[in-house]
Formats: structure tokens, C-alpha cells, sequence
């Protein structure tokens, strides 16, 4: 499949942006503090939406490192290796 310029710009913009997105949100997070949440149950979920975002962050600038690297080379498909999926979580 053949990506164009145009896509692989909007593409690599929308991953940078998501990715701010989500590191906005956890410094949210971390500036709020263990103080902000009421509870162990509470701590443990803030420590599980920290990792999330910590994995969210990770693939998002895996994806954008492929989008630089697709929109760099030539326009087919992508060689770049490519991290089997997993879960999250």
C-alpha cells in the first residue's frame, strides 16, 4: 500500500499531538499527587493509569518513529521492524 506525503505528515502530527496529549494528562496525575486520591484502591488505580500512559507514550513514539522513517524513505510499504503487539494493562 502506498502512503502519500500528505497522509504520512497527518499521521505523524496526530501521533505527536496524541502523544503530548497523554503526557499532559499524566503530568495531571503526578502533579496531583497520592494526596489527591482517597484510598488504597484509589492509589493503586492512579499507579495503573501512570503505567498505561508510561505504555501509551512508548507506542506512540514507536508509531511516530515509523511515520519519520516512512516519510523519509520512499513511498511501499514500510521495512522498519515492528514490535509484535501485546496487551496493555
Amino acid at each position: 500500500m502506498t502512503i502519500f506525503d500528505g497522509a504520512r505528515t497527518t499521521a505523524a502530527g496526530a501521533v505527536a499531538r496524541t502523544r503530548r496529549d497523554i503526557m499532559t494528562a499524566l503530568d495531571r496525575v503526578a502533579a496531583a499527587g497520592a494526596g489527591a486520591w482517597d484510598g488504597r484502591a484509589a492509589q493503586q488505580w492512579a499507579g495503573r493509569v501512570r503505567h498505561l500512559a508510561a505504555e501509551a507514550t512508548a507506542l506512540l513514539d514507536r508509531c511516530l518513529l515509523v511515520c519519520e522513517q516512512a516519510s523519509s524513505g520512499p513511498a511501499g510499504p514500510s521495512t522498519a521492524p515492528g514490535a509484535p503487539p501485546r496487551a496493555i494493562g
